[in-house]
C-alpha cells in the first residue's frame, strides 16, 4: 500500500522530466511483472524451504530497498542548497494548483475511478478463487493464477501501449 506512491514520488529524484513517461511505464511493468513472477518464486521457495522463508525473503528485500533509498536520500540532501518545503504548505499549494487546472482534475478523477475499480477487482479475487469450480486446482492456486493473469494482462497492455498511442491522443488514451 505504501510502496506504490513512494516509488512514484521518488521517480522524479532519479530521472529527468523528459524520461518520466518511460520511467513510469517501466515502474508499472516491473510492478506487474512482480505479480507474475512473485507467486512462482514464492511457490519454489515454499517447495524448497517453508512458508516462513517467503516472508523472511520479502522482509530482507524490503529492508535492502529501504536501506538503498535512505543512502540515496542522505547523499542527495548533501548537495541541496535550500530547505525542503513544509508538508502542509506543499499540500495547500498542490490543492490550489489542482483547483485551477481543469485538465489535471480530469486526469486525477479518471485515475481515482480506475483505482477504485482495480482495487475492487483485486480485493474480490480471493472470493472468486474460492467460489469458482477449479476442478483439482486448490483455491490458493486458483487465486495465484488469477493474480498472475492480471499482471500478465497489464504487461501485455504495456507492450502494446506505444502502438496504441500512435493511433490516439493521451487524453483519449486515459
Amino acid at each position: 500500500a505504501f510502496r506504490g506512491p513512494l516509488v512514484s514520488a521518488l521517480t522524479a529524484e532519479f530521472v529527468s522530466p523528459k524520461q518520466m513517461p518511460s520511467a513510469l511505464a517501466l515502474n508499472s511493468v516491473s510492478m506487474n511483472l512482480s505479480r507474475v513472477l512473485g507467486p512462482m518464486v514464492a511457490g519454489v521457495v515454499i517447495t524448497v524451504s517453508s512458508v516462513y522463508s517467503v516472508f523472511l525473503l520479502n522482509a530482507l528485500l524490503s529492508l535492502s530497498t529501504t536501506a538503498l533509498l535512505c543512502f540515496h536520500l542522505r547523499h542527495s540532501k548533501a548537495g541541496r542548497t535550500s530547505d525542503p518545503e513544509n508538508f502542509l504548505t506543499a499540500l495547500r499549494t498542490g490543492v490550489g494548483f489542482l483547483q485551477g487546472s481543469e485538465i489535471l482534475r480530469s486526469v486525477i478523477s479518471r485515475m481515482f475511478l480506475f483505482a477504485c475499480m482495480t482495487t475492487s477487482l483485486l480485493s474480490m479475487l480471493p472470493i472468486l478463487a474460492r467460489n469458482i469450480d477449479t476442478g483439482a486446482l486448490a483455491p490458493a492456486a486458483a487465486y495465484t493464477s488469477l493474480l498472475m493473469a492480471t499482471g500478465l494482462g497489464a504487461l501485455l497492455a504495456a507492450v502494446f501501449l506505444s502502438s496504441i498511442r500512435a493511433h490516439c491522443s493521451n487524453h483519449a488514451l486515459i
